[in-house]
């Protein structure tokens, strides 16, 4: 992994082989970022994507074996626990050109990932929603 501090926060880039959410997570607890939005292009192999299905309160998730443009990866970074906690969403495309997206969970480095990290000077949290199970912004 490299990457440079910008005006608006970092340019970060992970190659071959590595783990996008391992990394992701380290880089934003040693850089002690309390709150951001992540943009990034690339591709990607070993991809783990999921839905939130309300009814059951679960994610269901679907793994992507093989290599796939990363079209599209978007997400913001909030603090739960006190730890950082990316919520990002991912679109692929396989060779034919088909698309998947859905919530981002795994990947591996396919070529390269290439990525906007936009910090912010204030603390967002998340905390728990009795409605969804899931840990929601708290902008109060």
């Amino acid at each position: 992994m490299d990457y440079m501090h910008v005006n608006t926060g970092f340019i970060l880039r992970l190659d071959r082989g590595e783990s996008v959410a391992e990394l992701l997570r380290k880089f934003a607890s040693e850089h002690r970022i309390p709150a951001g939005f992540i943009s990034a292009v690339g591709a990607l192999e070993d991809v783990s994507l999921g839905y939130f299905d309300l009814n059951d309160r679960t994610y269901l998730k679907k793994k992507f074996t093989g290599i796939y443009e990363l079209v599209s990866f978007q997400g913001n970074l909030a603090v739960l626990n006190k730890e950082p906690i990316w919520h990002i969403h991912a679109v692929l495309a396989d060779r034919e050109l088909q698309t998947v997206a859905g919530h981002f969970f795994e990947a591996r480095v396919a070529v390269t990932f290439e990525a906007h990290i936009i910090t912010e000077d204030i603390h967002l949290v998340r905390k728990s929603d009795r409605d969804t199970g899931l840990n929601l912004l708290d902008l109060t």
